[in-house]
């Protein structure tokens, strides 16, 4: 069985969490390989960065992580960018011989965010074809019955053994617009990026 992890997001900007939790579940759970795929046409977010340069950024960020490759699916895709459709892509792609394993933070399938998962266009086929890989951002979720709790009964998921952490791209951006330092909170290349054309400043 080819175990592939899936970031899906968007990315604006992929910050060193995102890596980290993605690292964690590799050595975790064996995967062959992690596919970063930054959003297309988010659909429920406005004030995104165009695709290409999130894009860029995620391939500089996984650049020198040779499990980690960046993938265009959702950026070539027309229309808005909707996960089952992700992942019925990569099901094709891959074929029968394959587990998708969606990576995300437990934020994602909290009741109280702004869009958990139970509430993604067509969910319950989003949870029929991936196992979720769970990230604790905070220590008081990292239980399985907690996070078991939020998901139904039916949910594949399995835990990330992985730093907690509340670093966000919200908090990277609002750093940059007021001026403060991104330094540690993304990596080198990615920061390059940003400084160079000044991402971000007028967010």
């Amino acid at each position: 069985m080819f175990e592939l992890g899936i970031s899906a997001g968007t990315f604006n900007p992929i910050h060193l969490w995102h890596t980290v939790v993605a690292d964690c579940a590799r050595a975790q759970y064996g995967l062959n390989e992690v596919l970063f795929i930054p959003n297309g046409n988010p659909v429920h977010k406005t004030g995104v960065l165009d695709k290409e340069i999130r894009l860029e950024m995620v391939q500089a960020a996984i650049a020198e992580n040779p499990f980690f490759k960046a993938s265009r699916v959702e950026v070539d895709r027309e229309g808005p960018s909707f996960t089952v459709d992700t992942l019925r892509a990569l099901k094709d792609q891959y074929g029968d011989n394959v587990r998708l394993n969606l990576i995300m933070g437990v934020d994602n399938i909290h009741p109280d965010s702004s869009l958990p998962v139970t509430r993604w266009r067509e969910s319950e086929e989003v949870l029929r074809l991936c196992r979720l890989l769970i990230g604790p951002r905070h220590m008081e979720l990292a239980d399985a019955e907690k996070v078991a709790a939020m998901l139904p009964a039916s949910a594949n998921f399995a835990l990330i053994d992985c730093p907690t952490s509340t670093l966000s791209s919200t908090l990277v951006r609002d750093r940059v617009k007021a001026g403060k330092s991104i330094r540690h909170l993304v990596s080198p290349a990615v920061f390059e990026i940003i400084t160079k054309h000044r991402l971000y400043t007028n967010a």
